[in-house]
Protein backbone atom coordinates (compact mmCIF):
# COMPACT_ATOMS: atom_id res chain seq x y z
CA UNK A 1 0.00 0.00 0.00
CA UNK A 2 1.52 3.44 -0.97
CA UNK A 3 0.24 7.02 0.07
CA UNK A 4 -2.86 8.56 -1.70
CA UNK A 5 -2.67 10.16 -4.91
CA UNK A 6 -3.99 13.39 -3.35
CA UNK A 7 -1.25 13.09 -0.18
CA UNK A 8 2.23 14.93 -0.57
CA UNK A 9 4.86 12.89 1.24
CA UNK A 10 5.80 15.46 3.78
CA UNK A 11 2.20 14.43 5.27
CA UNK A 12 3.66 11.22 5.78
CA UNK A 13 7.40 12.33 7.09
CA UNK A 14 8.81 14.43 9.55
CA UNK A 15 12.20 15.77 9.12
CA UNK A 16 13.29 16.24 12.21
CA UNK A 17 17.32 17.39 11.92
CA UNK A 18 19.97 17.56 9.95
CA UNK A 19 23.44 17.83 11.71
CA UNK A 20 26.78 18.49 11.05
CA UNK A 21 29.72 17.86 13.41
CA UNK A 22 33.06 19.08 11.27
CA UNK A 23 35.26 17.84 14.61
CA UNK A 24 33.41 15.02 16.15
CA UNK A 25 34.91 13.19 19.07
CA UNK A 26 32.41 13.23 21.66
CA UNK A 27 29.23 11.69 21.49
CA UNK A 28 26.31 13.40 20.63
CA UNK A 29 22.52 12.62 20.97
CA UNK A 30 20.28 13.55 18.26
CA UNK A 31 16.90 13.24 16.70
CA UNK A 32 14.38 12.16 19.40
CA UNK A 33 11.44 10.80 18.06
CA UNK A 34 8.49 9.73 19.82
CA UNK A 35 7.13 6.11 18.69
CA UNK A 36 3.50 7.05 19.86
CA UNK A 37 3.78 9.21 16.57
CA UNK A 38 6.18 7.81 14.04
CA UNK A 39 5.78 3.77 12.91
CA UNK A 40 9.24 4.29 11.40
CA UNK A 41 12.56 6.14 11.88
CA UNK A 42 15.51 6.36 9.55
CA UNK A 43 18.79 7.59 10.46
CA UNK A 44 22.00 8.50 8.25
CA UNK A 45 25.47 8.69 9.14
CA UNK A 46 27.72 9.90 7.02
CA UNK A 47 31.67 9.98 7.23
CA UNK A 48 33.25 13.04 5.71
CA UNK A 49 37.61 13.03 6.53
CA UNK A 50 38.09 10.11 9.70
CA UNK A 51 40.53 10.74 11.45
CA UNK A 52 43.56 8.71 11.49
CA UNK A 53 42.80 5.43 12.13
CA UNK A 54 39.00 6.76 13.56
CA UNK A 55 35.99 4.72 14.81
CA UNK A 56 32.91 6.34 14.10
CA UNK A 57 29.64 4.44 16.32
CA UNK A 58 26.10 4.90 16.14
CA UNK A 59 23.91 3.60 17.96
CA UNK A 60 20.14 3.25 19.33
CA UNK A 61 19.13 4.41 22.46
CA UNK A 62 16.06 4.46 23.84
CA UNK A 63 13.68 6.18 26.74
CA UNK A 64 10.82 5.32 28.26
CA UNK A 65 9.62 9.25 29.03
CA UNK A 66 11.72 11.28 26.41
CA UNK A 67 13.87 13.14 28.59
CA UNK A 68 15.79 11.12 31.20
CA UNK A 69 16.80 6.99 31.62
CA UNK A 70 18.40 6.90 28.11
CA UNK A 71 19.91 3.24 27.70
CA UNK A 72 21.52 2.02 24.37
CA UNK A 73 19.31 -0.40 22.49
CA UNK A 74 21.31 -4.02 21.64
CA UNK A 75 22.19 -4.62 17.97
CA UNK A 76 21.42 -1.36 17.19
CA UNK A 77 24.68 0.32 16.02
CA UNK A 78 26.78 0.91 12.96
CA UNK A 79 30.42 1.86 12.64
CA UNK A 80 32.63 3.64 10.20
CA UNK A 81 36.20 3.03 10.09
CA UNK A 82 38.92 4.97 8.53
CA UNK A 83 41.13 1.67 8.35
CA UNK A 84 37.77 -0.06 6.40
CA UNK A 85 38.28 3.27 3.97
CA UNK A 86 34.91 4.52 4.80
CA UNK A 87 35.28 8.54 4.45
CA UNK A 88 32.74 10.19 2.69
CA UNK A 89 30.57 7.28 3.11
CA UNK A 90 27.21 6.48 5.12
CA UNK A 91 25.44 4.23 7.30
CA UNK A 92 21.90 3.71 7.91
CA UNK A 93 19.87 2.69 11.39
CA UNK A 94 16.14 2.39 10.54
CA UNK A 95 13.72 1.05 13.14
CA UNK A 96 9.85 0.81 13.72
CA UNK A 97 7.62 1.19 16.84
CA UNK A 98 7.07 -2.56 16.80
CA UNK A 99 10.50 -3.80 17.06
CA UNK A 100 10.92 -1.43 19.52
CA UNK A 101 8.20 -2.31 21.67
CA UNK A 102 9.23 -5.99 21.23
CA UNK A 103 12.54 -5.56 23.41
CA UNK A 104 9.23 -5.06 25.92
CA UNK A 105 11.42 -2.28 27.97
CA UNK A 106 8.89 0.38 27.91
CA UNK A 107 10.78 2.38 25.44
CA UNK A 108 8.13 5.14 23.99
CA UNK A 109 11.36 7.21 22.78
CA UNK A 110 14.03 6.81 20.51
CA UNK A 111 17.26 8.83 19.74
CA UNK A 112 20.78 8.20 17.94
CA UNK A 113 24.01 8.64 19.40
CA UNK A 114 26.90 9.20 17.52
CA UNK A 115 30.48 9.04 18.36
CA UNK A 116 34.04 9.17 16.85
CA UNK A 117 37.20 7.90 18.97
CA UNK A 118 39.47 10.08 16.97
CA UNK A 119 38.62 13.63 15.55
CA UNK A 120 36.24 13.06 12.62
CA UNK A 121 33.82 14.87 10.18
CA UNK A 122 30.46 13.54 10.95
CA UNK A 123 26.72 14.55 9.72
CA UNK A 124 23.49 13.11 10.98
CA UNK A 125 20.51 12.96 8.68
CA UNK A 126 16.80 12.10 10.54
CA UNK A 127 13.46 11.11 9.37
CA UNK A 128 10.19 9.60 11.02
CA UNK A 129 7.29 8.20 8.80
CA UNK A 130 3.83 7.31 9.79
CA UNK A 131 1.50 5.00 7.96
CA UNK A 132 -0.12 6.28 4.61
CA UNK A 133 -2.83 7.26 6.29
CA UNK A 134 -1.42 8.87 9.50
CA UNK A 135 -0.08 12.56 9.16
CA UNK A 136 2.81 13.32 10.76
CA UNK A 137 1.81 17.23 11.62
CA UNK A 138 1.28 16.07 15.22
CA UNK A 139 5.61 14.90 15.16
CA UNK A 140 7.61 17.07 16.90
CA UNK A 141 10.07 18.83 14.30
CA UNK A 142 11.69 21.15 15.89
CA UNK A 143 14.70 21.93 13.17
CA UNK A 144 12.25 21.44 10.53
CA UNK A 145 12.19 25.29 9.31
CA UNK A 146 10.44 25.82 5.40
CA UNK A 147 7.94 23.83 4.01
CA UNK A 148 7.47 23.86 -0.16
CA UNK A 149 3.90 22.90 -1.46
CA UNK A 150 3.93 23.35 -5.29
Amino acid sequence: MGFPNNARLSEGLASLLVAAYPTLTTAQTVGSVNLAKARKVLYLVGGGTLGTAATVTAKLQGSANGSSGWTDIANSSATLTKAGGDDNKWVEIETNAENVNALGLSYAYVRLSVGADVSSSVAVAATAGAGPEEPMSGQDAANLKTKLVV
